[in-house]
């Protein structure tokens, strides 16, 4: 794919502790670039207490994603994940990535996982809802699986791989395996979900890589950013470097 199609799949990242004001102005400069040579991200996805200041920056030319659920270990109330998400929604941001509770789909409290994710959807209303399940936790094909599914029926707009805090991120069989459970919910139902990807993917040649991989599944339409996103920061400077040659 080209460097500006890649580029339009990209939720464009940044989820350091250190983040504040420099960075929020940073980010939303790089995300509006090249806007006039077509060449921006699907968003900017940063925290809660950045997204008002970064949805001012960009001046509405890139919708803006806030992480929400107490990000990234997910081990908080469901209560707190729906104030935290109400929060973010009120600062200005277009999406949610939300993060479950692993230990409780561990150790099979498939009911809460389920209510904490509709909760928040509820919340959401129209808006994006991307789901992260760590799926470097999961690791097994059974529960990383289960866990798509749980999204699906839950109410996601997208099922996501990663928070990108842990040494495992995207890897070729959690995608696999997630594209599996969402083709099989899209085959049967008029409510497409997507996928989004992330952590770890930071060349052009992984982003084509994993690309290749989900539309070997979901077929050539799907890989459009309604449908399909990869969570990245690195990716992006390498594609930022590259337009030179386009």
């Amino acid at each position: 794919m080209t460097i500006a199609g890649i580029t339009k799949l990209i939720d464009l990242t940044t989820l350091q502790p250190t983040d504040g004001r420099e960075t929020a102005k940073y980010i939303a400069e790089k995300a509006i670039r090249y806007m006039g040579q077509g060449i921006h991200p699907a968003t900017v996805c940063v925290y809660p207490t950045l997204v008002k200041q970064v949805k001012a920056e960009v001046k509405g030319a890139v919708p803006i994603a806030s992480v929400a659920g107490g990000f990234p270990s997910g081990q908080t109330s469901v209560h707190i994940k729906v104030n935290e998400t109400r929060y973010a929604l009120e600062q200005g941001a277009d999406e949610i990535d939300l993060v479950i509770n692993r230990a409780m789909l561990i150790e099979g409290e498939d009911n809460y996982v389920f209510e904490e994710i509709s909760s928040v959807k509820t919340v959401c209303g129209n808006k994006k809802l991307k789901v992260i399940i760590e799926t470097g936790e999961l690791q097994t094909e059974v529960l990383i699986k289960k866990a798509a599914d749980i999204c699906i029926r839950a109410g996601a707009d997208f099922v996501k791989t990663s928070t990108g805090k842990i040494p495992i991120g995207a890897t070729p069989d959690a995608a696999r395996w997630i594209a599996e459970v969402v083709k099989e919910h899209n085959t049967h139902s008029p409510k497409q979900v997507g996928i989004k990807l992330s952590g770890g993917i930071a060349t052009i040649a992984d982003a084509n890589a994993y690309i290749d991989l989900i539309s070997s599944y979901m077929g050539d339409t799907f890989i459009q950013p309604k449908f399909f996103r990869i969570g990245a920061s690195r990716l992006y400077d390498e594609l930022l470097a590259g337009i030179g040659n386009l």
